[in-house]
């Protein structure tokens, strides 16, 4: 797989598996300046790392299928490829009940949490806020 040529620090990997909410999150970030790369898994979004080392940032779903990593396993193969990556989840909770079994000091791979029930484009601005907050 291999994703267009784009300006490395603006690239986005956006791991969410609601199509209709991913390409609208993207349009959103698109239009604020980012180039999202959408997969709808963590193993769609671990072969487009493969194919386009550049990502180093990824906002990813926490309700990924059982069938794939979840959010948290995704987090630690994308910090251990890349230990500066940043990430942010985007959850219908708060830290504690985001992610059934998400301990403590794994909270530590994620920028910071995005309300999953906001409207689009304040999902985006959070997601900008929070990767600005990071840089």
């Amino acid at each position: 797989m291999r994703v267009a040529a784009t300006e490395p620090g603006r690239l986005v990997l956006l791991v969410k598996t609601d199509a209709n909410c991913r390409s609208e999150l993207g349009r959103a970030l698109r239009s604020v300046g980012f180039d999202p790369i959408e997969a709808d898994t963590a193993m769609d979004a671990l072969d487009i790392l493969d194919a386009t080392p550049d990502v180093r940032m990824a906002v990813v779903s926490s309700n990924l299928p059982t069938r794939t990593p979840n959010a948290v396993a995704f987090a630690r193969m994308m910090k251990h490829r890349d230990k500066a990556a940043r990430l942010i989840l985007i959850a219908h909770q708060d830290w504690a009940h985001a992610i059934p079994g998400l301990a403590e000091t794994e909270t530590d791979l994620f920028e910071g949490i995005v309300a999953r029930g906001a409207n689009i484009p304040s999902m985006a601005a959070d997601i900008v806020r929070l990767f600005a907050m990071a840089a």
